[in-house]
């Protein structure tokens, strides 16, 4: 937790600093996750919808290039189905994207880089009954790293839209592998 802190704040004195400058901009943004899980351990798991909702700082660093960071509330996980009915993994997290953006056309961008998010609540639900990960004797890992690939469009001056492939690197759950799979999709506005 106290890592989770450190980082948001790290992030919040970030965007205090960058956004005094008058190229940088700023603003919210959130939408749609179609999450699930790939791995070895994966077998059989269906798409989850969940979402997304943040903020993001966004500043030029060369004539085409930005540099993108977000701090987001994300919900992921997988379901399943089986003879028994079905089940559902359910993640939170607090994610730190760094997204370079590159402007193809004044409008139209690619956007690539790290990830860095932190659990804060793994749950399962199955029959109606909803259960602790911890309490299932599973070990949820506290940090996600991922990598962020996908596409943005700058709609007007203030709206722009964004659809990006998020791939976990580490397993979620210790000594499962397990991985984050997430398609986001969503609508941002700048201040």
């Amino acid at each position: 937790m106290k890592k989770l802190l450190l980082s948001v704040a790290l992030l919040a004195s970030s965007f205090t600093l960058l956004a005094q400058s008058s190229e940088i901009t700023y603003g919210a943004k959130g939408g749609l996750n179609v999450s699930n899980f790939i791995g070895d351990d994966a077998d059989d798991s269906d798409s989850k919808v969940g979402f997304n909702v943040g903020l993001f700082l966004e500043a030029p660093i060369a004539e085409r290039l930005s540099i993108q960071p977000e701090l987001l509330f994300s919900t992921q996980g997988a379901e399943s189905e089986s003879g028994d009915g079905s089940s559902e993994a359910k993640l939170s997290y607090i994610s730190i994207p760094v997204m370079f953006k590159y402007y193809v056309t004044e409008k139209f961008n690619l956007l690539a880089g790290p990830q860095l998010s932190f659990n804060i609540n793994s749950e399962f639900e199955a029959l109606g009954i909803t259960v602790d990960a911890d309490d299932l004797g599973l070990d949820t890992s506290t940090v996600d790293f991922g990598l962020n690939f996908g596409l943005g469009y700058n709609i007007t001056e203030k709206f722009f839209v964004e659809g990006r492939y998020n791939i976990g690197i580490n397993d979620v759950y210790d000594d499962i592998d397990v991985k984050n799979s997430v398609f986001q999709f969503g609508l941002g506005y700048r201040f």
